[in-house]
């Protein structure tokens, strides 16, 4: 009965603020070319975003509907408008251009190397039994076949904008499979890095050890659509699913145990980032490109691999970071769920805090 009244009443909160236009004084962000970014923009979001935000860390039902129609607007905005080159060419800052041009389609660009004082360091739900050729102790169950459908998502998804867009000014970037992930908080990132020594560091991780531990609810997560972002990043969008943790609950408890953290977080939206597509020059095809032809190749390719309505359910938290931007490479630290009882093999580390 609460959850439902939650519910009715954010639902009719988001209709007031949304008529009202209520904002916070840092405004709604917009798009200025490449000195911004959608990651920037978490620091600007609205004041309605903010409140239903706390309202469904108490209601499971309510983040559920508003992940649905965040999603929803999200396909429609690229369907409608196609990219947007200015996020593109922010995010090819962090690579390297090819001295070549290639004649077989998109190329793909290695990420810089991040000083150790700025690397993204974050909390995920780790997709997939290994990761960097360990095996790991809880894998979430079902996320191996999963992890070996969205691979192939995202080949077929590069074939497919390799038919649509200017192989010389568009390039690519696809992380590691065995380190796919669903990111739930960082405590560090790289617009606004959270350095810390080394001492503090491997606090953190047991931070999250701790964390992990007592709190035996497993998080269920579905698999709800893959989405073109108007950033240019493909993404596997999840939602939550009923018998499994308030998501919102445990981003919001992991936030209390980091107040040092970046204020602009990832919130709202459960997403595995597959491809990321880069411009590293002003490009001027943003409105010759058929961008309706690649959503609906998309949504062939998505039914073509039946992967919408996959369950994973996770057992484990990792501690992880990177050493080039948008790869989980640097550490991997496995923090299994619940009270155990746990040895320390179940604690699966790859890499090691002492190395920031």
């Amino acid at each position: 009965m609460r959850s439902v009244y939650l519910l009715t009443a954010g639902i009719a909160l988001a209709a007031v603020l949304n008529f009202l236009s209520v904002t916070s004084k840092s405004g709604h962000f917009k798009s200025t070319g490449s000195q911004n970014s959608e990651r920037k923009a978490r620091d600007t979001r609205p004041f309605k975003f903010r409140v239903l935000q706390a309202l469904s860390s108490h209601s499971q039902t309510l983040g559920w509907w508003l992940r649905e129609c965040m999603y929803v607007r999200m396909k429609d905005d690229f369907k409608d408008n196609g990219l947007r080159i200015s996020d593109l060419n922010y995010a090819a800052a962090w690579f390297t251009k090819p001295n070549t041009v290639s004649k077989d389609g998109i190329q793909k660009v290695i990420p810089k190397m991040i000083p150790p004082q700025n690397a993204d360091r974050y909390v995920v739900l780790p997709i997939g039994n290994g990761a960097f050729e360990r095996k790991r102790s809880f894998p979430a169950k079902n996320a191996e076949e999963i992890r070996s459908k969205l691979e192939s998502v995202a080949k077929d998804a590069l074939n497919l904008l390799s038919l649509h867009v200017n192989p010389k000014k568009y390039f690519y970037f696809a992380p590691r499979s065995d380190a796919y992930h669903v990111t739930l908080f960082h405590t560090s990132a790289l617009e606004d890095p959270r350095p810390l020594p080394v001492a503090d560091l491997q606090k953190e991780v047991q931070t999250i050890a701790q964390f992990a531990k007592q709190n035996e609810e497993p998080i269920i997560l579905t698999l709800r659509d893959i989405i073109l972002a108007r950033s240019g990043t493909l993404l596997a969008a999840w939602n939550v699913e009923a018998g499994g943790a308030n998501i919102e609950r445990v981003r919001a408890d992991i936030w209390k145990k980091f107040p040092y953290a970046p204020s602009g977080q990832t919130q709202r939206i459960l997403h595995t980032s597959l491809l990321r597509l880069i411009c590293f020059e002003k490009c001027d095809e943003e409105n010759s490109v058929d961008w309706s032809a690649v959503y609906t190749g998309l949504e062939k390719i998505k039914e073509r691999h039946q992967i919408r309505g996959s369950t994973v359910t996770f057992r484990s938290l990792v501690w992880a970071g990177c050493q080039r931007y948008f790869e989980a490479d640097r550490m991997w630290f496995e923090c299994p769920m619940g009270p155990g009882p746990h040895t320390n093999e179940d604690y699966v580390e790859s890499g090691s805090p002492t190395i920031i």
